[in-house]
């Protein structure tokens, strides 16, 4: 009788084995438990949190990005997590709390490296597609999960830009200068959660350096922002006659703006 249960126990293990299909980390083939639970579809690597150390300080719902997230094609994206309590205050969670990941369509992958969880689209996927990622944090179902991907020569842009407040001397520094894929922008002169002074669409021009802004609504529009030419370097934005506006108005901050 011990050695048909002995039998039966190594078929059960190895039909679990080959059910774990190439490619799927050691982790997910650990020794059930808090830690060990929800592994499926987490890359190699993946260093889990036990679930009962990812408990939010409070009643929260998960999401991923506020914004519209997008990554360049050729690049990743970090996946950080977020508890999110009514409609303005959020903690920030750790992602080897995040369980049970996938992406649609299958033209990317996550990557573990170094402590942080990426998204990093293959080289095949086509510009413009919309990647979606399902999973749960903790016990909980994401939600706003999207990314598109990019070409950076079209959007070069993207990302959050920053003047440094001590190069601007009384003019008040643009603190967070925020550029998306999809044609939109934010400003914020001093960043507070989720607040913004003024938001709206954008268009760029890379060979001639025209950047028009159109403010759609906002706290704080100012009235001395303008389209004009901008200068690209890299992580350097230079507005040359183009404006962000200044909050009080005295003349803009005229400081290069930083790529975060």
């Amino acid at each position: 009788m011990r050695q048909i249960i002995g039998l039966l126990a190594a078929s059960a293990a190895i039909a679990t084995l080959a059910g774990c299909g190439a490619g799927r980390p050691v982790q997910s083939a650990q020794a059930a438990g808090p830690a060990g639970a929800g592994l499926s579809g987490m890359p190699p690597g993946f260093e889990a949190i036990p679930l009962a150390e990812c408990t939010p300080p409070q009643p929260a719902r998960p999401i991923l990005w506020f914004d519209a997230a997008s990554v360049a094609k050729g690049g990743r994206i970090e996946i950080r997590p977020t508890w999110v309590v009514g409609s303005h205050l959020w903690f920030d969670a750790k992602a080897g709390c995040l369980r049970d990941l996938s992406i649609e369509p299958a033209t990317a992958r996550f990557v573990w490296d170094e402590g942080r969880l990426y998204l990093e689209p293959d080289d095949e996927a086509d510009v413009g597609t919309t990647f979606v990622i399902a999973g749960k944090l903790q016990d909980q179902e994401l939600s706003g999960t999207a990314v598109q991907l990019y070409d950076p020569a079209a959007f070069p842009l993207v990302g959050t830009w920053r003047q440094d407040p001590a190069a601007c001397g009384d003019a008040q520094a643009m603190r967070e200068l925020m550029f998306d894929a999809a044609g939109g922008f934010s400003a914020t002169w001093l960043p507070f959660e989720r607040y913004k002074d003024y938001w709206g669409s954008y268009s760029y021009d890379p060979a001639t350096g025209a950047l028009v802004l159109e403010p759609k609504g906002g706290n704080n529009v100012p009235g001395n922002l303008g389209s004009g030419k901008a200068e690209l370097d890299g992580d350097t934005l230079v507005l040359m006659s183009a404006s962000v506006g200044s909050p009080d108005g005295r003349p803009p901050c005229a400081q290069p703006f930083t790529r975060r």
